[in-house]
């Protein structure tokens, strides 16, 4: 029985207002379905937020149903949940997720669960953090049904200290009863997470696409894509299939120095590196710090950097912004050096040195850059490691 596993769709979602960003996302919805389809899964399971919103557009909801139409036509059953996008906290409200149930779709909540040679699969909708409490107690209901099936796998949408990186987070993965799980499937939190609880698999797949630079670099990193399990295969080692192609998102920061023909060399630089990809128009958060007063040369270059990306969001900081910002965080470096030292200076003298020699290195431009990065980081290992 093999299961495609994915979460957070988020079809509809018009970044920035932008119509080809709404299609971005419709574009890598089918190209998860096409992947589903090519490595034959039994099973497509949803991890909530399948809309962007609750009240999706008629085109969100045509292309969410004909995804499920091609998965239903390969006999490929989907199972989904209620996320806290498509949500409304109101009496009686009815869910979009729940307008496909003619087809051989299922949504999973307190009421319906499905047994599937001998699998148990069962699933709860976003639960917000004053009803946490009824969360626990249906989870360890569901915890104690499992004890009864071969396989069980729990499907919800929320929250964990351990895998979402926000300090105020109120729940534990540990605060709930899941150890009668094979596996447990969590949406919601957009970056992708695995990890072993006893004999429960926990796996976090991440969203569709990216919401915002933060999660544009984590797909350079991470990837994104979907993941293949299969609980009733002892020999089955869980997947991960990295989608592909995705629009590029540049987060980049200059500062400028009071040199206008080095200013324009590192304008120059970053316009030759979008212009790389220029035809498939990538997007670009440019933040700049300016202690010299060259507003007008900012704006003359984020008009020619706009003529080479879908959009270009520049966010600058001015003299006066710079200092108030110094004395906040006690002059403090605002370069990404400056970020880089701050990050390792907890760290052994060596880690703190390959770090710093591969971000002098990576921002050289030089032609020769992947294979002395490469080179400094092999030299690493052979150092400090038996390899």
């Amino acid at each position: 029985m093999k299961i495609g596993i994915m979460s957070d769709l988020h079809l509809g979602y018009r970044q920035y207002g932008l119509r080809e960003r709404e299609k971005d996302f419709y574009i890598r919805y089918r190209d998860y379905i096409s992947q589903c389809i090519e490595e034959n899964c039994d099973i497509v399971i949803i991890a909530g937020d399948i809309f962007h919103t609750h009240r999706p557009s008629p085109e969100a909801i045509n292309i969410f149903l004909h995804g499920i139409q091609s998965l239903n036509k390969h006999n490929i059953e989907v199972m989904n949940i209620v996320g806290n996008h498509t949500q409304l906290q109101v009496k009686d409200h009815f869910e979009a997720d729940y307008l496909f149930s003619m087809y051989n779709y299922t949504v999973l909540d307190e009421s319906t669960s499905r047994q599937i040679d001998g699998c148990l699969f069962c699933g709860l909708p976003y639960h917000p953090n004053h009803n946490l409490g009824e969360f626990k107690a249906k989870v360890a209901d569901f915890n104690n049904e499992a004890k009864e099936y071969n396989q069980a796998i729990l499907v919800i949408h929320q929250e964990f200290q351990e895998y979402c990186g926000f300090t105020d987070v109120v729940m534990s993965i540990h605060d709930i009863e899941i150890d009668n799980f094979d596996y447990v499937i969590c949406g919601h939190i957009h970056s992708r997470k695995t990890d072993q609880i006893g004999k429960t698999h926990f796996i976090q797949p991440g969203s569709l696409e990216r919401l915002n630079t933060k999660e544009a670099f984590d797909e350079s990193i991470e990837g994104k894509g979907l993941y293949l399990i299969d609980p009733q295969d002892d020999e089955f080692d869980d997947q991960f299939v990295r989608i592909e192609n995705f629009r590029k998102i540049f987060s980049e920061e200059i500062v400028l120095t009071d040199d206008s023909k080095k200013n324009n060399l590192l304008f120059g630089a970053l316009q030759e590196k979008i212009s790389e990809y220029e035809d498939d128009q990538p997007m670009l958060s440019l933040k700049i710090y300016d202690k010299f007063g060259y507003l007008d040369l900012c704006k003359d270059w984020e008009k020619k950097l706009s003529d080479i990306t879908l959009i270009t969001r520049m966010t600058y900081f001015s003299k006066n912004d710079i200092q108030v910002t110094e004395s906040v965080i006690d002059k403090e470096d605002l370069t990404p050096l400056g970020g880089l030292k701050k990050a390792v200076k907890d760290w052994k003298d060596h880690e703190a040195e390959l770090a710093l020699g591969l971000y002098h290195k990576l921002s050289s431009h030089d032609s020769e850059v992947v294979a002395s990065a490469q080179q400094l980081s092999d030299e690493y290992l052979h150092n400090h490691f038996d390899i």
